[in-house]
């Protein structure tokens, strides 16, 4: 799986993807967000759009809730959680998970997650971008013509902003094709038969 480049997005996007990576339980994390008064504003517009899937509606409307009763200090969005799947498929038996420096935010999500297997290999040449602790981001306009995204949400745990995930395996930065090379990573060093 090749995200280089991948700036982000949202993150339920690659949602149907995960459980064939799955082998053992993923740890995830929970995330807050500031309860300011232009936050819920900014979620209640989200709210009323069609933007949202009916289950990201049901977190967001009951983070509202949360919100409205304490305004002023971080309240949760989502919560530490451990997802158990019934079912680890044989197949893919190896992934390779292949990464950049502008692998960002929703990407990094996805990679956080996807390490977890014991299926899935992180290449790549660099770290990732390091731009994933703080998100749900909004658009703000100053006074004038500038515009400025601000996250409103704080992911807890390790931090990696300005740091990055480290691939597993380094990509020589002279190798001309790294997808030649992971090629040759899965089918001599991770053993996937032909």
């Amino acid at each position: 799986m090749d995200v280089r480049g991948n700036g982000g997005g949202y993150t339920g996007s690659y949602e149907s993807l995960t459980p064939l990576l799955y082998t053992n339980p993923v740890h995830f994390n929970g995330v807050d967000v500031r309860a300011s008064a232009a936050n819920i504003a900014h979620y209640r517009t989200m709210v009323a759009s069609s933007f949202l899937s009916a289950k990201d509606g049901v977190l967001i409307r009951a983070l509202l809730s949360r919100m409205e009763r304490h305004v002023g200090p971080f309240v949760e969005l989502t919560p530490d959680t451990v997802i158990r799947r019934d079912t680890v498929f044989p197949m893919p038996q190896a992934v390779a998970v292949v990464v950049d420096s502008e692998c960002a935010s929703s990407c990094e999500d996805f990679v956080l997650e996807a390490r977890q297997s014991s299926k899935v290999t992180l290449l790549g040449v660099s770290h990732t971008a390091g731009v994933h602790d703080y998100g749900e981001v909004r658009g703000v306009w100053l006074p004038g013509w500038r515009r400025i995204a601000i996250p409103t949400s704080r992911a807890r745990g390790p931090r990696i902003d300005n740091v990055g995930l480290a691939p597993a395996v380094q990509i020589p930065k002279a190798e001309p094709e790294a997808t030649e090379f992971v090629r040759h990573y899965l089918y001599s060093v991770a053993g996937v038969h032909r």
